[in-house]
């Protein structure tokens, strides 16, 4: 059951990305620049295709965790990074203090696979 439910929740993290970088009509409406960076400057396709690297790599931890694939902490740490890199080169698409909410849970990703919590998820 926790499998299931944690599988769920990447995949879900996963879709967000979509709302967040890759929907103009949610980036109208916060008045956000989801796809200028504050280094690369204006990067359109560069977000759309990290965009959906991102959602592919959650996508697939989690049916890896579902079906009890070794690799999938690794991919969810990819994952996790991908999306960290994501949240760091364009954070225009996330407005006021709501950047702190993807950081943390990525961390949190990764510090769960690193501390290898919970075992069950790990052991199968």
């Amino acid at each position: 059951m926790l499998r299931w439910l944690v599988a769920g929740l990447l995949v879900a993290h996963g879709l967000v990305h979509i709302a967040v970088w890759a929907s103009a009509k949610v980036a109208e409406g916060q008045g956000s620049t989801p796809d200028r960076s504050w280094i690369l400057g204006t990067q359109h396709s560069l977000v759309l295709g990290m965009t959906y690297l991102v959602v592919a790599l959650f996508a697939v931890a989690g049916v890896a965790l579902v079906f009890q694939v070794g690799w999938w902490p690794q991919m969810t740490v990819v994952a996790a990074g991908a999306s960290l890199l994501l949240v760091a080169l364009f954070p225009g698409a996330i407005v006021g203090p709501w950047i702190v909410a993807p950081i943390a849970i990525n961390v949190t990703l990764i510090a769960a696979v690193w501390l290898s919590w919970p075992e069950s998820l790990m052991t199968g």
